[in-house]
Order: C-alpha cells, then structure tokens, then sequence
C-alpha cells in the first residue's frame, strides 16, 4: 500500500475505524429473531453517522457489489447480508446459524472487479480499500464469534 501524504494516512484511517466500528455494531446485534434487514440497517446506521452520505465527505465509499454470507455446505451461500439498507433482505437469524459479516468501504466510488484466478478481487481503480470480516454463529444471548483475533477481545 502507498499513501502519499499525512491527509491520505489520516483519510484510511478513519474509514479502518469506521469499518471495525460497523463489525463490532452489527455483531453486537446478532441474536435468533433479528433479520438481515436489521443488521443492513445497523451497518447503514453506522455508515450514515460518519455515514454514507457524511462518509463520502470524510472519504468512505460503501461497495454494493460484496456482502456478508452465510456458511454452511459450501462457503457463499444464503442468508446475504448486505451492507446498505436492502429491502429485498429479510431472512430471520435462527439459533445455530452461521455468518460472515463483512463490512467493507473505500474512499472514492468505485467497483470491485475479480482477477483471472478467480479468487482475488480488489478496486476497479486500484484504490485501497478497507474490509473487516467476522463469521459467527448465532445463539441465544451473544454470538459466537468463531474467527476472533487478539485485537478484537469478544
């Protein structure tokens, strides 16, 4: 990763923040009975109080083409979730469930394109991007979080 000056550091930091700060919201909301529409809600909540409007003033770009996932059989399957305010997602969270939240923003619009190895995907434009990934499984009180990391003490 480049960055060219103090301002670029600065700009990359706040949208890493305001990622891990999505994650931490919608990962705290986890329960049987919420929705995926709940935790889109949560995700733009988060986004729009930095927001995606407010966001795009402080440099962050929510990527429409990339959500969170179930996991079960196979690695990318149903319940989507996105992260942006999506009507078409109303799956119920059921105690044993497993899902990856995957906030992710950019600072400028931009579209996620996929390498020709078929596995690597990055900016159309080559701008860095930034992407915080839990998978979980949801139980009656807090989720399980089954990816922790020494910085996210959960």
């Amino acid at each position: 990763m480049t960055v060219s000056s103090r301002s670029d550091l600065a700009g990359m930091q706040r949208v890493g923040a305001l990622v891990a700060d999505t994650l931490d919201a919608m990962r705290r909301a986890v329960a049987p009975g919420v929705t995926t529409a709940d935790l889109d809600d949560i995700a733009a909540r988060v986004a729009r109080r930095a927001g995606e409007t407010a966001a795009r003033h402080k440099g962050a770009v929510v990527f429409r083409e990339l959500a969170g996932h179930g996991i079960g059989h196979a690695l990318h399957e149903a319940p989507e979730v996105p992260n942006w305010p999506d009507p078409s997602a109303r799956m119920l969270l059921v105690e044993g469930m497993v899902s990856a939240l995957e906030p992710m923003l950019t600072r400028v619009p931009t579209r996620i394109v996929e390498e020709r190895d078929g596995w690597t995907i990055r900016t159309a434009s080559r701008a860095i991007a930034v992407h915080h990934e839990h998978t979980i499984m949801i139980r009656d009180g807090a989720p399980l979080v089954l990816t922790p990391t020494r910085a996210a003490a959960w």
